[in-house]
Formats: C-alpha cells, sequence, structure tokens
C-alpha cells in the first residue's frame, strides 16, 4: 500500500503553485474593486489617452511583491500542516501514560491524569 500523504517538499512545491496561479488569475479584480473603493477610475495619472495594453498591464503593477509575500505564506503553510496534523493524530491515538512520558521528553512541564490505560481520543 502506498503512502497517502504527500512528501514535505512536494506539499511546499503545489502550495506555491496553487498559490501562485490563483493570485496571478484573482490579481487584477481584486485591484479594480480596491480601485473602485478608493475613487480611482484609473492607475495612470496625467494621461487622458492610454492604450489597452496599458490599461492592462497597469492591473498588473504591484503583482511581484503580492507573489512573493503570499507563495511563500501558502507554501509553508501547506507543508506544515500535514506534519502538525499527523503529529496530533499520532499524540491522540496514545494512551494517556504514553503520551505523558512522550510529552515530558520534549522538555514541556506537562501534568497528565492518569486515565487508567485508556486512549485520550478514539
Amino acid at each position: 500500500m502506498t503512502n497517502p500523504h504527500l512528501s514535505a517538499m512536494e506539499a511546499f512545491a503545489l502550495g506555491a503553485f496553487a498559490k501562485a496561479t490563483s493570485t496571478a488569475i484573482t490579481y487584477p479584480i481584486v485591484t479594480l474593486k480596491s480601485r473602485k473603493q478608493a475613487g480611482k477610475t484609473s492607475g495612470m495619472q496625467g494621461e487622458e489617452e492610454v492604450s489597452p495594453v496599458k490599461k492592462v498591464l497597469d492591473l498588473y503593477r504591484g503583482l511581484r511583491s503580492a507573489l512573493v509575500h503570499k507563495v511563500v505564506q501558502a507554501a509553508l503553510l501547506y507543508m506544515f500542516k500535514d506534519q502538525i496534523a499527523d503529529f496530533v493524530v499520532h499524540l491522540f491515538s496514545m494512551d494517556a501514560k504514553q503520551a505523558g512520558i512522550m510529552l515530558r521528553n520534549s522538555g514541556r512541564k506537562l501534568k497528565l491524569r492518569p486515565l487508567r490505560g485508556k486512549p485520550l481520543a478514539s
């Protein structure tokens, strides 16, 4: 049976690709919405006649910084999400005594009441 989970690097790469794609597609819409709310009709200042190509390119102004911020954030989130979820499932599948030993060995001071060998969650 194969492992259904992605590796950390696969999750990072797929998360980065998904966020970059969605940001590139939705960025012009968000830009137009922001300009409309701010009362601006165009991002170009001082020019009456602007070519359609410049208008479209103007919608993507600032995309690079948005991509850097959002892509790194989403990629790191997806990279760590599965690892944290697996750790929590593993922790809750232990009985209370095993979990207490594991958490005490991690350097944290934590007091657990014994549950008479019952699992913490089922």
